[in-house]
């Protein structure tokens, strides 16, 4: 490694020591500097010039404010893809990608011949129904968003990515018609307190895309209600939630003669996705 690549590395780690990554944040702030990737950082020769040396520092500092590293360098690597992100709407984070894999693998129990109709609510950047649609190109992908903000970010998305999806505003199901073989959501699901706790933090996203009403469950308990009638016969729907919104769920299924698919674990073991059929 080249010694001012060291010394920059050292630096910026000493800076984001609260940070909860410091080293990989460092590193990938200095990558995204060089035009590189971290990997290479360890075996560049070529010293850092004065101005990526200031950039970087500068990026550091912003970052050690609370800035989230995502909306640094403009993009978050996520499934197969490189999304742009920036303050318009949620960071797309690993465990969601939980949620593309369960959808492309309850997709085989589908009863239809046609090109699936999948709907993805609470799109934010579009992740997880940009992920599907470019899985998956003869589907028919519909993204929608209370968050017009967040339409025009997942919209530029799709172009970036060659995504052929269509986009619709709408608060959860209030401006559709119709019906879907599957549905997915990520909506927000952290209560008030929860997400006054994450903005404190730093987490720089709109509070919109992370407060979930009163227990943090509202949207949710919305969503489970007034999906079944937007499926079609044998239709599923699969969400994500917080670990601890379990039992709500079941009570809701329970209450509405529905059986719950899940809940499955994300990588750290904590349940992340469920799902029902109708």
């Amino acid at each position: 490694m080249n010694p001012q690549v060291r010394e920059l590395l050292n630096w910026g780690r000493t800076q984001l020591k609260t940070s909860e990554s410091p080293e990989l944040d460092a590193s990938l702030l200095l990558a995204h500097v060089l035009g590189t990737d971290r990997l290479s950082l360890y075996t560049t020769p070529t010293p850092p010039t004065e101005d990526e040396t200031a950039r970087y520092r500068q990026l550091v500092r912003q970052r050690s404010n609370g800035r989230p590293v995502a909306y640094l360098v403009g993009f978050r690597d996520f499934w197969r893809h490189r999304f742009k992100t920036d303050p318009r709407a949620l960071i797309p984070r690993p465990e969601t990608e939980l949620l593309v894999a369960k959808a492309l693998e309850w997709a085989g129990n589908l009863a239809t011949s046609s090109p699936i109709r999948v709907l993805d609510l609470c799109t934010g950047t579009g992740c997880v129904g940009i992920s599907l649609a470019l899985e998956k190109p003869d589907w028919k992908v519909t993204l929608a968003d209370i968050s017009w903000e967040a339409l025009e970010l997942a919209q530029e998305n799709a172009a970036l990515l060659g995504a052929k999806v269509t986009l619709t505003h709408s608060d959860l199901f209030q401006d559709l018609y119709g019906t879907w073989d599957l549905i997915t959501a990520n909506p927000p699901y952290l209560s008030p307190e929860e997400t006054r706790s994450c903005l404190a933090l730093g987490w720089g996203e709109p509070e919109i895309a992370l407060n979930g009403g009163t227990l943090g469950t509202e949207l949710l308990e919305r969503l489970i209600a007034e999906a079944p009638s937007h499926l079609v016969p044998g239709g599923i729907l699969l969400w994500e939630a917080s670990p601890h919104q379990h039992r709500t769920f079941a009570m809701i299924l329970d209450r509405l003669g529905l059986r719950m698919l899940g809940p499955w674990p994300d990588l750290s073991g904590n349940y992340r996705v469920w799902g029902m059929h109708t």
